[in-house]
């Protein structure tokens, strides 16, 4: 399958689209400016703190967008192909556009106050195949979350597990370019409850491949919108296969939950807990996936090869003691 390329966008609120004129034309002189025109907009109708529209993916080829609503732990589904330029559009969704992640969880009959799907954090939209996936969290925030497979018009496909607290999900090809492939940062937060090291689920990033040929070993069968048969295979490469301490470089920060531990007495183990998956970057080869560590302050390298991380690089101190950094709040 060819690579694409995936339009997403954060949100707080409401999804605006524009259109743009530029004020001169191609022959003359550029002036730097842009009329910017809003022709359509959509609001989930939940209040900014409550994440009503944080993440976006659009699907080019049914001009649909599908967007997680945090306040409802649901995605919505959000159809732009009546849009025209000039005419301003209010967009809605009807009910049956509007999923709700708990309502597919698998246990949600026998364990309604808990059940395995708690939530939403991101959404990913296959650009050929009938397919998205949802990054979904445990109802139990410390626990192995799942990734979530529904159809472009919304139908539960299937799920597998993932690490804890599932973040950004993004979707790319084996690097064969033959099998889909999904990547998710399982962010593995502490207990918000109960701040302590005990309560830290390891950070990690999970690999979902999707094969058409059936493999070797336990694998979850996921039948696309459009019938097509995939066989999901998952890895999850954590922090404790490094080498070595060593392969940390020393401008990584280390936040430590316990009080003051020398770096040199710090292990695979702690340096695991304290890393935050948050985002994920592929290289066109789909050899490298290069992964922020956002409270770190730092970049992990992974080989999609070996689905291992090679290396985690800090990204260096801003001194803003020095009179050219100075902030002003």
């Amino acid at each position: 399958m060819k690579v694409w390329n995936k339009l997403a966008g954060v949100m707080a609120l409401s999804l605006g689209l524009t259109s743009f004129t530029p004020t001169a034309s191609a022959l003359d002189a550029p002036t730097g400016e842009l009329t910017l025109t809003k022709i359509a907009g959509y609001s989930t109708g939940a209040g900014i703190a409550e994440a009503g529209a944080e993440i976006v993916s659009y699907d080019w080829r049914t001009q649909t967008v599908y967007l997680i609503n945090g306040a409802t732990s649901s995605f919505e589904i959000v159809d732009l192909s009546g849009m025209e330029s000039g005419t301003y559009t209010n967009l809605s969704v009807d009910d049956d556009h509007k999923i709700s992640i708990k309502d597919q969880s698998p246990d949600i009959a026998t364990n309604p106050d808990a059940p395995l799907f708690g939530d939403v954090t991101s959404i990913a939209v296959h650009p050929d195949a009938d397919l998205i996936a949802a990054s979904v969290p445990n109802s139990d925030k410390i626990a192995d979350g799942s990734v979530v497979f529904f159809s472009k018009a919304g139908q539960y496909l299937g799920h597998v597990r993932v690490g804890a607290l599932p973040d950004m999900i993004t979707v790319t090809t084996t690097p064969d370019g033959e099998n889909i492939r999904f990547l998710v940062a399982n962010e593995g937060e502490p207990d918000s409850e109960e701040y302590i090291r005990a309560k830290d689920p390891e950070g990690s990033v999970s690999i979902i491949d999707l094969l058409i040929e059936e493999p070797e070993g336990a694998s979850t069968l996921i039948e696309t919108g459009d019938g097509v048969q995939l066989y999901a295979v998952v890895a999850t490469a954590r922090f404790t296969d490094l080498s070595s301490t060593d392969a940390i470089d020393e401008n990584v920060r280390y936040g430590a939950l316990t009080g003051y531990i020398a770096r040199e007495e710090l292990t695979l183990e702690d340096w695991a807990k304290d890393f935050e998956p948050e985002f994920i970057s592929v290289t066109e080869d789909g050899l490298t996936a290069y992964v922020v560590l956002q409270e770190s302050n730092a970049i992990g390298v992974l080989d999609l090869n070996t689905k291992k991380f090679t290396g985690v690089y800090g990204l260096g101190y801003k001194n803003y003691m020095l009179p050219e950094n100075a902030l002003d709040p």
